[in-house]
């Protein structure tokens, strides 16, 4: 949620408290965005090599200095960081930037990830992202036939809090053999699996109309599709797999043995992602083989054909510069490999033959997810129900599958670009208040057992009033209906409130309720105990009580 997000916004059914209870204002920040580029108070604290912001993030103006073609239908997009902006573009690997922009007349903002590691960020002096063309998408359609070098693009400060967790390093069972060379785990026969081995046709020979699809879904632009772009039914798998001449065998093993990876006593991080949900992943696992030569990566990235694979190169590079701490299984849906294991689509069954041959589950210190919606929730229930904690779960979503029409009154109708806000989601609600009988601290009814569904509270209707707190001003909103979402309405009076998505993926939008109580449609860019510490996404928000108070600055 970090969706940019939005990662680990929800694991788990039994998180959140059955009650009401009152908010604890201090702690989190806001998390927003000044849209008029105006900077916000605040210092910021040391991250490993990169000083992290704690102020507001703001739109800067950055100047493009190289657009790399990916494939046919994506991109990679640099800007250069002046050095009186080092601080403000200082970023965790994992999270994303908002990119704005003028197009036909409209106001677009969409996120987009940061696709390179925080070393090679700070050697060049750049922050890069990747973008893989949406159906109707008019943000990506831009980024990749229009951004030219030396354009000038707004650019956000970073977001997202889908990053490498600080934690002691898990130790495994103590016997299990190791090897050195390649890091995989010896079987009892003795047999290790080998090297990666592949056929490397050129990443950008050949035009796939498909190519950063996962199944038959548009994945991308960053975190919902522009439009009323929508999800097939099998938008969370790399469909069926047919034969291809560049047959790819991305592990050998001994006669019917495939051994595991994931047995060294340092930490180890498996990635799942599928399409353009390559773009964080790509960044937090070069980092982590660049920063901490003790940890271990593996990568399970699932695509249709060789050729609709986002950075590919790159990806075998960090094989090819760390063959004992970085394992990359491509598992393509509509090319033919020569392991079967790595054909068809990333599901909860093709998890658990990956995690039975080749990744010791147990052995995982952290799991990351990333893809289109029903990926992120196969591959979080797949982990739950072996077991695996909440928080060593951490996921982001770049598509969600049920898109709803624009709610009347929407942001649209504000002058807002009406593609995003398309995609603003129905569904049950979550109610978040200031107050309740028994005088707790933070807590949202319900429980939850899906990425971002919401307890079913029913919410009100009618007038109401809402204070908003953005920069150190303060602004009442009359609201005439309560079925318009508190951003539609604030945007009325404060064209500078932040947003980005409008679809409760990014996070930009969230605030903290101060007053009243408030419901949210859906939530996938909030942790659980940020909601019960009082945050909500405003692009999300309904107030329930006749008077509610947000404040963007806490």
């Amino acid at each position: 949620m970090s969706l940019l997000q939005t990662p680990s916004d929800d694991h788990g059914a039994d998180d959140r408290a059955s009650d009401d209870r009152r908010v604890d204002t201090s702690g989190l920040d806001a998390g927003g965005a000044d849209a008029s580029g105006a900077d916000a108070d605040g210092g910021s604290r040391a991250t490993g090599l990169a000083p992290v912001r704690t102020r507001r993030p703001a739109f800067h103006p950055l100047t493009v200095s190289s657009v790399d073609r990916l494939t046919s239908t994506s991109v990679a997009v640099t800007f250069a960081v002046p050095s009186e902006l080092s601080e403000q573009f200082a970023f965790e690997p994992g999270q994303h930037l908002t990119l704005r922009a003028t197009i036909d007349g409209d106001d677009v903002r969409r996120s987009y990830s940061i696709c390179m590691s925080r070393p090679e960020a700070l050697r060049r002096k750049e922050i890069r992202v990747g973008s893989a063309v949406v159906d109707g998408g008019r943000m990506s359609t831009w980024l990749n036939n229009e951004v030219a070098v030396g354009d000038v693009i707004q650019v956000m400060s970073p977001l997202g809090t889908f990053t490498r967790p600080e934690r002691d390093a898990t130790s495994v069972a103590e016997g299990e053999a190791v090897d050195d060379e390649v890091g995989n785990k010896v079987g009892d026969d003795g047999n290790a699996a080998g090297d990666l081995t592949r056929n490397s046709p050129d990443v950008h020979d050949g035009a796939v109309d498909d190519s950063v699809a996962v199944g038959d879904s548009t994945a991308h632009d960053d975190r919902v599709p522009d439009d009323n772009s929508t999800a097939h039914d099998d938008s969370v798998a790399v469909g069926n797999s047919t034969a291809h001449d560049h047959s790819m065998a991305l592990y050998t093993a001994a006669q019917g043995t495939a051994d595991r990876v994931g047995a060294g006593r340092a930490r180890h991080h498996v990635a799942v992602a599928a399409g353009s949900g390559i773009t964080p992943v790509l960044s937090i696992a070069a980092s982590i083989l660049q920063e901490h030569p003790d940890e271990r990566v593996t990568l399970i990235y699932g695509n249709r054909r060789t050729d609709s694979v986002m950075f590919l190169e790159e990806l075998e590079d960090l094989k090819n510069a760390h063959p004992s701490r970085f394992h990359l299984m491509l598992v393509l849906s509509r090319e033919m490999q020569d392991v079967e294991l790595f054909n068809g689509r990333i599901d909860a069954e093709k998890l658990a033959a990956l995690t039975d041959s080749l990744v010791a589950v147990e052995d995982v210190d952290d799991w990351y997810l990333c893809g289109p919606f029903g990926l992120v929730e196969d591959a979080r229930i797949f982990l739950s129900d072996k077991g695996v904690e909440r928080s060593r779960i951490h996921h982001e979503i770049f598509h969600v599958d049920e898109p709803a029409a624009t709610e009347a009154g929407s942001p649209a109708g504000a002058g807002a670009g009406t593609d995003a806000l398309a995609d603003v989601l129905a569904g049950a609600r979550s109610r978040v208040s200031t107050s309740t009988d028994d005088g707790g601290s933070g807590g949202v009814g319900g429980s939850v057992d899906s990425v971002g569904q919401m307890p079913n509270v029913d919410g009100s209707t009618g007038a109401a009033v809402v204070t908003v707190n953005l920069d150190g001003r303060t602004t009442r909103i009359d609201m005439a209906d309560r079925t318009e979402t508190i951003l539609a309405a604030t945007l009325r009076e404060r064209p500078d409130a932040p947003y980005s998505c409008t679809g409760g993926v990014c996070g930009t939008c969230r605030a903290r309720v101060v007053t009243g109580e408030v419901t949210m449609d859906r939530c996938y860019a909030l942790e659980p105990e940020e909601i019960a510490a009082g945050l909500v996404l405003a692009c999300q928000a309904h107030p329930v009580t006749d008077e509610v108070a947000l404040d963007y600055d806490a």
